[in-house]
């Protein structure tokens, strides 16, 4: 069971690309950013979909900015209106 969203929630606002600016690793936090500078995350919404649908695109440089590239992609799926889940 989800909570359910908050009031005046709008996926589409979140759509573009967003820079961290600090971070706060915990023990059970995204694993995959533990080693993470330079981190983004590109979320565009999917063409063929009317519903709110998104892909995310998560990367970063390990350890330093000319470190290893990583990513990891996932989607945001709208079940129903106003209700978005990862």
């Amino acid at each position: 069971m989800s909570p359910p969203v908050a009031m005046g929630f709008q996926n589409e606002r979140y759509n573009g690309l967003w820079y961290e600016v600090a971070k706060a690793q915990t023990s059970g936090g995204a694993f995959f950013e533990k080693d993470c500078v330079c981190t983004t995350i590109d979320i565009q919404p999917v063409s063929s979909s009317n519903n709110g649908d998104s892909t995310a695109i998560n990367s970063c440089r390990k350890l330093a900015p000319s470190g290893d590239f990583m990513n990891a992609t996932g989607g945001w799926v709208c079940l129903r209106i106003n209700l978005v889940r990862w």
